[in-house]
């Protein structure tokens, strides 16, 4: 069951339907705040170091293959981008595993 999963994998590879972020630095669950963007859906923090993953959840999922509209694979790209930028997230993440936040590890 997903729920007892120490991972999930929110996305497919050709489908978004959560901006995923990883954050690697300590206190981590404030930077959204702090740099002026909405409050995440959710956050799995690390309790050793004070890393995070943060999620936003999307209204309606996005394709990103070949055959999917270019213009909104292409916002999203650009939305992403930019997150990633203001919260100084790890920009190599691949964002198909997150931790779950519903474990005890985070």
């Amino acid at each position: 069951m997903a729920m007892g999963s120490r991972f999930l994998q929110p996305n497919s590879s050709g489908l978004i339907r959560w901006m995923m972020y990883d954050i690697d630095m300590p206190n981590a669950h404030l930077i959204p705040e702090r740099v002026g963007l909405p409050e995440p859906t959710y956050i799995s923090v690390n309790r050793i170091n004070g890393h995070a993953h943060i999620g936003y959840q999307l209204s309606e999922p996005v394709a990103i293959t070949s055959r999917a509209s270019q213009k909104a694979s292409g916002y999203v790209g650009d939305v992403d981008r930019g997150f990633t930028r203001r919260l100084g997230a790890d920009a190599s993440y691949a964002k198909l595993m997150t931790k779950n936040p519903f474990h005890k590890d985070w």
